[in-house]
């Protein structure tokens, strides 16, 4: 067998383990996926270079706006404390009762161990409880 002929006989034995059994197009892709995570690699490290650090002067802005910032809430603060603690606001619930059961009509009464207690209910006294006790109860602290 002369080498050309081998040469022949070779190089079609390749293409068709390459082409029918796709090993070719894996190739190619994982080829692909490893170009592309390159690139991508390569496009992180520039945008980073490329990121300068702020400089003196714009350090400055930012805190001068955040003083301004802070100023404008401590007068906003200042304002509302002042309105809390006016005349004006004296006595905006006077004459105003709890209501004996939830706000909203429309909405589920509300579940819970008081639901359903009015909120005039003085509840359960205890005045006396530690006179019952007497001195078990410093033992139990």
């Amino acid at each position: 067998m002369k080498r050309s002929e081998l040469k022949k006989i070779i190089k079609e034995c390749v293409m068709e383990t390459l082409v029918s059994d796709g090993l070719l197009s894996d190739i190619i892709a994982e080829v692909t996926v490893g170009i592309t995570n390159a690139q991508n690699l390569i496009s992180e490290e520039s945008q980073s270079k490329n990121q300068k650090s702020p400089t003196r002067f714009q350090k400055q802005i930012r805190q001068e706006s955040k003083e301004s910032e802070n100023q404008r809430l401590l007068e906003t603060k200042r304002k509302m404390l002042n309105a809390i603690g006016s005349t004006s606001m004296s006595g905006i619930f006077e004459g105003t009762e709890p209501l004996s059961s939830g706000g909203n009509s429309s909405a589920p009464s509300p579940s819970g161990p008081l639901a359903n207690i009015d909120p005039k209910d003085e509840g359960v006294n205890i005045d006396g409880l530690f006179g019952l006790v007497g001195k078990k109860w410093d033992t139990l602290k």
